[in-house]
């Protein structure tokens, strides 16, 4: 039998190296949610909440800050709050707006400062990042946050730990409206009811068409 094994490697050690090759390359090139399918890490974000039949909705700043206003005032009448992960720089610009965000009883998550890719940053530079955002909302707010949002989605490990050492639970999203750049009201409704699960997170994004499609 030990024969037979050594045989039949020796016979395909070529196609094993290429074979290997392949697989290289292939891992080099994943994205970083690509690579937490085929890689159990440590420790990843949240894509999903618990078995309940809600969802929960998380709404990502960096601009619109026309739509917000009127967001908030469909989310009151309907008794319903949601998180709000505001960018660094659109709250140092924005504060009074980030205020009454919070004061209208919203939760307030860390989007980031500058909407960098969290994936190129060193610890150094992730923790800044998230540091600076932390700081503008307590400016501007005067309240702390508890979620990381990583911008466009885009993180490693190293990202990771860098939040979860600022006291931070890092969030991604298990249905994603695309509504940044999709200005179709039919098609962002479309997507949430092909997407959503129970104990599903949505991510939405200040724009005319959310707020058009944010009632239903």
């Amino acid at each position: 039998m030990a024969g037979r094994l050594r045989r039949f490697f020796r016979k395909n050690a070529v196609n094993f190296m290429i074979l290997a090759v392949v697989l290289s390359l292939y891992a080099a090139t994943m994205t970083p949610q690509i690579r937490a399918v085929f890689y159990e890490s440590k420790d990843k974000p949240v894509y999903q909440g618990a078995d309940v039949p809600y969802c929960a909705i998380q709404c990502n700043v960096y601009q619109g800050a026309e739509y917000i206003p009127a967001m908030l005032d469909i989310l009151r009448e309907r008794n319903i709050r949601i998180t709000w992960n505001m960018g660094g720089l659109f709250v140092d610009a924005n504060a009074s707006l980030t205020r009454r965000i919070a004061e209208s009883g919203q939760e307030l998550g860390n989007h980031g400062y500058r909407h960098l890719q969290h994936s190129t940053l060193s610890y150094e530079e992730n923790c800044e990042e998230i540091r600076k955002c932390h700081e503008a909302v307590v400016r501007a707010a005067g309240v702390g946050m508890s979620i990381f949002a990583p911008p466009s989605g885009d993180y490693n490990d190293t990202t990771i730990r860098a939040a979860r050492d600022l006291g931070y639970t890092p969030v991604m999203w298990s249905a994603d409206t695309i509504d940044w750049r999709d200005q179709d009201v039919e098609l962002i409704l479309s997507r949430v009811r092909d997407k959503m699960d129970r104990g599903g997170i949505l991510l939405i994004h200040p724009t005319a068409a959310t707020l058009k499609a944010l009632p239903q």
